[in-house]
């Protein structure tokens, strides 16, 4: 395995990891914003 292939390897890791963060932060901040939303709108259920 030369140091170029081993370049594009870790290079499409690392791609891979920031997408993964990315899908994660934009999940999580939907669900706080459905939570906050049902929370002001039915405050009764809780």
């Amino acid at each position: 395995m030369g140091e170029g292939e081993k370049y594009l390897r870790a290079k499409k890791r690392v791609e891979n990891l920031k997408a993964f963060y990315i899908h994660l932060a934009v999940y999580l901040l939907v669900n706080v914003m459905l939570f906050v939303l049902n929370a002001v709108t039915d405050p009764g259920n809780w």
